[in-house]
């Protein structure tokens, strides 16, 4: 990735460093560690996506301008300050929303939390908001079977998976599990049998 000049006062530094190394640092110091999925970096042709198992205080996309950070690993946000590797808590929403439109010209980050926290960095110019978070589930390659046979064939082996666990075995977001159940629902593939806490789901042979 490249590494665009950029003067702070009369000292120049590296946006690619500030940028990543906030990133990196925050999937660290950050992530939900009682959670056996990865940490993910993947670099696209418009894009750098982040995902990291999260312990959520919401759900929904993050304004930097408001939000309150709240420390999940206080011990190793300690420890990454002390070796320089992060200056505060929440400084990396911070640094990453204030210099990355000098990194790739008039970007803004996209923060989203829920029980994976996905970060996606536009490296296009200009690249339109809508365009880059209706591409946030896309995979480099394509996957040999779809989210809804998926989440189909989890349930017909366990009908009893709750939401969470099948976002941790589809390796998707829950509320990405939410919308693929909701439409598996309203198009009859799917029916939940009892209440939400205790029952189960039918899958429905068509």
């Amino acid at each position: 990735m490249n590494d665009p000049f950029h003067l702070e006062g009369d000292i120049r530094i590296s946006l690619r460093e500030k940028i990543f190394r906030e990133l990196v640092s925050n999937i660290i110091a950050h992530r939900e560690y009682a959670d056996a999925r990865p940490a993910t970096m993947m670099i696209y042709k418009d894009r750098v996506e982040f995902k990291n198992p999260n312990h959520p205080n919401g759900k929904g996309p993050i304004n930097p301008k408001s939000f309150v950070p709240r420390p999940k690993n206080p011990v190793i946000s300690r420890f990454m300050i002390q070796l320089g590797r992060a200056e505060e808590l929440g400084s990396g929403i911070t640094n990453v929303t204030k210099y990355l439109p000098f990194y790739a010209k008039g970007a803004k980050a996209i923060f989203i939390e829920d029980s994976m926290f996905s970060t996606v960095i536009p490296l296009i110019p200009n690249a339109k908001e809508n365009d880059i978070e209706n591409n946030i589930n896309e995979t480099p390659v394509k996957t040999p079977v779809k989210t809804p046979v998926k989440i189909l064939s989890l349930l017909k082996e366990n009908p009893s998976l709750t939401i969470p666990e099948l976002a941790s075995k589809t390796g998707k977001s829950e509320s990405a599990v939410e919308r693929t159940v909701r439409k598996l629902r309203e198009s009859k593939h799917l029916k939940r049998i009892g209440p939400d806490k205790g029952g189960r789901w039918q899958v429905m042979e068509k």
